[in-house]
């Protein structure tokens, strides 16, 4: 009887690709299945990674992960080759999901098999996708050490898409660790050999970095010429998640030059495309910011109804940073509202992943939420404690550019260097009203 029913499901098959004719991709999962069931192993895998890619193209993540397990399982033993190839597909649908424990078994994987298969461009194109993945849970010194590696074999395997990735994923974790010169550095180098290339994914990816840079001392005319142009080319190569990045991007600066409604647009839109393609770590960075948006707002229910499933998905894909940083807006708006006793269980939550993960700049400003809050309970010696605390780590930025700084021999140069970054304005104007010197150059 098992036997008929195997000839069966083989007849099914058979027929089902014969004459499905144009409609053929329609059914695709069904004759895997069909052929798996007709013991028809190394078919029903080929049909199986050809229905999971089907469905990665359409966003379709769960059901594209469900088919690529179901290939892999039935791929040969010896086929190594085919194997990486359906795992690699596999890797970059759970970085969608957020199925961070499953995609770091993927990049072993690959890892696995890359060194069994002694190919140098496999061996960087893990390690590149390892750093990516150190860089998104936040394991920054980890995300270096991969970049690094992927440098060296692409290098070795002469493949220079890859080679520019690495300095890219290296600038990425140096700029979450605040060391903005470095990053630069590092990005410009990636910069230099997509140019040469014409690597155009990788030139939308740099030059919406170059604005982020640009944002991040306020010269929003040069952000926006830099995300703009990010932005037509990655809708000309079709890159719909870099499109949505670039689009919250534009959001932030719109809102910051007091353009209320179009930054909202901007968010909304971005919301949409990330909801989409099923991309859940870019989704918890949108809810965090419409959540930001609707506190700044007034309408605090909102806030903290979106800051809420911000942290819920930071959790679920495991992204220390996000989970920390909504901590903090939760710690924010409950200080808004007066909740100081619940402000701080938000603040101090979030200090603890960010002195574990290394961000000082996220970590200053939360040690100044600390301030704030403690002060509005009536801990002033604390509270002077965490203000103390959050100068030291804004100090510790700001050293290297002074460093930098005392290079440049012209003094209006100088200043207009020092001029542009934000922190470094900030803290001197306040530690200066409070009487204390605590930067070596104060007029810029």
């Amino acid at each position: 009887m098992k036997r008929v029913r195997r000839v069966y499901h083989g007849l099914v098959a058979d027929w089902l690709i014969e004459n499905s004719g144009e409609r053929k991709g329609e059914h695709i999962g069904l004759i895997a299945e069909h052929l798996e069931l007709a013991g028809r192993h190394e078919l029903a895998s080929d049909y199986f990674f050809q229905a999971g890619e089907q469905a990665a193209s359409k966003y379709a993540n769960t059901e594209s992960a469900d088919y690529l397990n179901r290939a892999i399982a039935l791929v040969e033993e010896n086929d190594l080759e085919t194997q990486y190839k359906i795992t690699a597909i596999l890797e970059h649908v759970n970085d969608l999901l957020g199925n961070r424990e499953a995609q770091a078994a993927n990049l072993a994987e690959m890892e696995r098999l890359a060194k069994t298969l002694n190919d140098p461009e496999k061996q960087a194109e893990t390690a590149v996708r390892s750093a990516t993945y150190a860089n998104t849970i936040s394991n920054y010194p980890a995300a270096i050490k991969a970049a690094k590696q992927a440098i060296q074999l692409a290098e070795t395997a002469r493949n220079k898409e890859i080679e520019a990735e690495g300095y890219l994923a290296w600038s990425m974790a140096l700029w979450n660790q605040a060391d903005y010169v470095s990053s630069q550095e590092r990005t410009e180098f990636a910069l230099n050999i997509a140019d040469t290339f014409e690597l155009k994914h990788l030139i939308s990816k740099i030059y919406r970095h170059f604005g982020a840079i640009h944002q991040y001392q306020e010269n929003y005319p040069e952000a926006l010429r830099f995300y703009e142009k990010a932005l037509t080319i990655a809708r000309d190569v079709g890159d719909r998640r870099g499109e949505g990045m670039i689009l919250n991007n534009l959001g932030i600066v719109a809102y910051y030059q007091g353009n209320v409604m179009k930054a909202r647009d901007y968010f909304e839109r971005t919301l949409v495309i990330f909801r989409e393609i099923g991309d859940r770590l870019s989704e918890g960075h949108m809810v965090n910011n419409l959540g930001v948006f609707a506190h700044n707002l007034g309408d605090y229910p909102r806030s903290q109804e979106l800051l809420k499933q911000a942290l819920v998905i930071h959790r679920e894909v495991n992204n220390r940073w996000g989970e920390g940083n909504a901590l903090k807006n939760l710690a924010s708006l409950s200080e808004t509202q007066g909740n100081y006793s619940q402000a701080r269980i938000f603040i101090e939550q979030a200090l603890d992943i960010l002195k574990q993960i290394g961000d000082h700049w996220v970590e200053g400003l939360a040690q100044f939420n600390l301030g704030d809050t403690l002060t509005g309970l009536g801990n002033f010696e604390q509270a002077s404690e965490a203000y103390y605390q959050s100068i030291n780590l804004f100090e510790k930025i700001g050293s290297q550019q002074f460093a930098i700084a005392e290079t440049i021999p012209d003094e209006e140069t100088r200043r207009s260097f020092l001029g542009n970054i934000p922190w470094h304005r900030e803290i001197v104007t306040l530690y200066n009203e409070l009487g204390y010197e605590v930067f070596p150059i104060t007029e810029s």
